[in-house]
């Protein structure tokens, strides 16, 4: 069985745990280290290998879902208070929502899930709200550039989502919630291990009514006041949503000749889409009528094994065929019959990867091979089809020298992409412990996305185009920081602190732009430089109260004219304070800042900064001695949550408007 070693150095964010450091009190610094590197490798069992989250001089966070299952959040709010990291929110409750990483567009960031992408070739960008969340066990954020290890799309960073294979002992694990506008939420999960096979199994629902009240947006200008006339409010309508998602695993051992596994994800949506709104009153330019019913399928078979006659040998092998049909109509858009489309995006792929590791005289090194190909393909009734094939090689290897005091870190790969030029990605990673508690790294690396089929074809349906003169983008991507980590700090435990500096140098960004005030289009902004800083603490106090908050910078300018680059937030703020016995009872607070962010591409509109609170309580009434849960559950938690406390309003970066105070109330359990 191939296991995958993750060295994460020491992540670990506001709802994300970290193994504990070694002692600073040790006088010997290379003891420290092999002890450090003991305790924090993790085993994580059938995912491909070669992803950024093994590549030990990466700046990454590692969120152990399990630390917040009890708090009701969707995946949209673990990621958004992750250093880092901005989630862009295209409107209420189960709308659309993209990630962006260190002043990335949601494009130049690939979302992994078990080992296969969800970028695809029409829209880039993944839809975070499609994921059923339920399902997976962690979240790994890999905060630069990725393209050694995912070829085009990977300019911001990676972030994975990965499921545990069934063990010994069988879990079945549920929820079930209801809360404002209507909205419920449930899901249940069983996976076991039987004589012959592993298996696994769960659901996933969601419905909203969806409909909000939102002010009409206040705009200030960099030079002038901001908009004139007091607020007005107005309902955000064609909301309503409902989604369903189902996925079942199966696997079995081979002895020596490793494990195979088939995985099958299915999900149904149906929703409106009221698009923009234009800053008139009543509804004016949203679409009272426009609706989407997507179909989502993922199929995964994959094999893996250690050794087959060549000691230290790991090798994965996956096939998988990916499938998103969209059906669009909207009978009010400005057509002669309206607009009804029917469109079929799917990817072919195959992935075969090679890694040995041993001992060579003074190091350990480690090397690997990596081939991979796709075929993407686009079928749509309102334009002509599409496709395209990738292929891409990856070499790598890594050195740890000097008793493991310093890591180096190499890799090349070569990208063709069917349509664009031949590519070359060079990146280089180093890690330095001058002592066990302290640890320096830096990155540098070339990287690369192609246009996705929908920024160069999608159909002018009145709100949204696409651009066929777009260009691909290119970046060079360059970051330098250090890491404290301490077992104790006086009376404090699991003290970490992070800072971090990275320079991107981006040719020819693209940017979904409000072009006029109802229309959005993807354009190349040119030559721009994107740079800023990333600041990180947390703590923990008698195993009652945890504390952690993180801050990052961004400026983000074209170097032509020194002007600011539409859509991304100037800083982003998170706290975290968690007071509790994780096993009985937790109240959690949290604070979530979004600086000024421009919201056109010349800069004449910014979108004033604002500070939204959010809260929850739980109690895990199976711990309760009276009620006698404990016989048939492990777990059962009550728990209610209350989003934006404070009723701000909140605007996305591209005007989308958002809904002001959320309340929640729900049970999740498991045995």
């Amino acid at each position: 069985m191939v296991a995958l070693v993750l060295t994460l150095a020491g992540a670990r964010n506001a709802v994300g745990e970290e193994p504990p450091a070694a002692s600073s009190t040790s006088p010997r610094p290379n003891d420290e280290i092999r002890e450090i590197d003991e305790i924090e490798e993790i085993q994580v069992l059938g995912f491909r290998t070669g992803q950024l989250a093994d590549d030990p001089s990466s700046f990454a966070t590692v969120i152990e879902l399990e630390g917040v299952r009890a708090e009701f959040k969707s995946l949209e709010d673990v990621l958004s208070q992750s250093v880092g990291v901005q989630v862009r929110r295209f409107g209420g409750v189960g709308e659309r929502s993209e990630v962006a990483i260190r002043g990335s567009t949601s494009s130049q960031v690939v979302v992994v899930v078990d080992g296969v992408r969800l970028n695809s070739s029409r829209g880039g960008g993944v839809d975070l709200s499609d994921i059923p969340f339920d399902f997976y066990d962690t979240v790994e954020i890999a905060r630069g550039g990725g393209s050694l290890g995912q070829g085009s799309g990977a300019m911001g960073g990676v972030i994975q989502l990965k499921a545990s294979r069934p063990g010994d002992v069988p879990v079945t694990r549920f929820a079930l919630s209801g809360g404002s506008f209507g909205t419920w939420r449930g899901s249940l999960l069983r996976s076991a291990r039987t004589r012959f096979v592993d298996y696994s199994i769960g659901y996933s629902g969601f419905k909203t009514d969806g409909d909000y009240s939102f002010l009409l947006p206040e705009y200030r200008y960099p030079e002038g006041p901001g908009s004139p006339d007091p607020p007005v409010e107005v309902e955000r309508i064609n909301n309503r949503r409902e989604k369903h998602a189902l996925q079942t695993g199966l696997g079995r051992e081979l002895g020596r000749f490793g494990y195979l596994q088939l995985r099958g994800d299915w999900s149904y949506a149906s929703h409106g889409e009221p698009g923009l709104d234009s800053g008139g009153g009543e509804h004016e330019g949203q679409r009272l009528a426009a609706h989407q019913r997507e179909f989502h399928s993922l199929v995964k078979l994959g094999w893996e094994a250690t050794g087959l006659g060549i000691p230290d040998t790991d090798i994965e092998a996956d096939l998988y065929y990916r499938l998103d049909r969209i059906h669009f109509e909207d009978p009010a858009a400005n057509a002669p019959e309206g607009i009804d489309d029917l469109s079929d995006d799917s990817t072919l792929g195959v992935s075969v990867s090679d890694f040995w590791e041993g001992d060579m005289a003074w190091s350990h090194l480690r090397a690997g091979l990596e081939l991979a190909a796709r075929r993407d393909a686009l079928r749509a009734e309102d334009r002509a089809n599409h496709s395209r094939w990738t292929v891409g090689t990856t070499l790598r290897g890594e050195a740890r020298l000097f008793e493991e005091g310093l890591i180096a870190s190499l890799g090349l790969r070569y990208d063709w992409t069917e349509g664009l030029d031949d590519r070359w990605l060079p990146s280089l990673g180093i890690v330095y412990w001058p002592f066990g508690w302290l640890r320096f790294k830096g990155n540098i690396e070339r990287s690369f996305r192609a246009p996705s089929f929908d920024e160069l074809y999608f159909p002018d349906k009145g709100y949204i185009r696409g651009n066929p003169d777009l260009e691909a983008e290119e970046a060079l991507n360059g970051d330098v920081g250090f890491e404290l980590i301490f077992d104790e700090l006086g009376p404090f435990r699991d003290v970490r602190m992070e800072a971090s500096y990275f320079h991107n140098r981006i040719d020819n960004s693209i940017v979904w732009v409000v072009i006029n005030p109802s229309t959005v289009a993807p354009l190349n902004t040119g030559r721009a430089t994107v740079q800023g800083y990333e600041l990180l603490a947390s703590l923990e106090l008698f195993d009652l109260l945890r504390l952690s908050a993180n801050h990052t910078g961004v400026d983000a300018r074209y170097d032509r004219s020194g002007a600011r680059l539409p859509g991304r937030a100037e800083s982003e703020t998170n706290a975290r304070l968690e007071v509790g016995n994780r096993d009985v009872w937790k109240l959690v607070g949290e604070m979530h800042r979004t600086g000024d962010i421009y919201a056109s591409e010349a800069g004449g509109r910014i979108i004033p900064a604002r500070t939204v609170w959010s809260g929850s309580a739980s109690l895990n009434l199976a711990r309760l001695p009276r009620i006698g849960l404990d016989a048939l559950l492990s777990r059962l938690w009550l728990t209610f949550r209350v989003n934006n406390i404070g009723d701000v309003a909140q605007r996305d970066a591209m005007s989308f408007p958002q809904p002001g105070r959320a309340l929640a109330l729900g049970l999740e359990g498991a045995w």
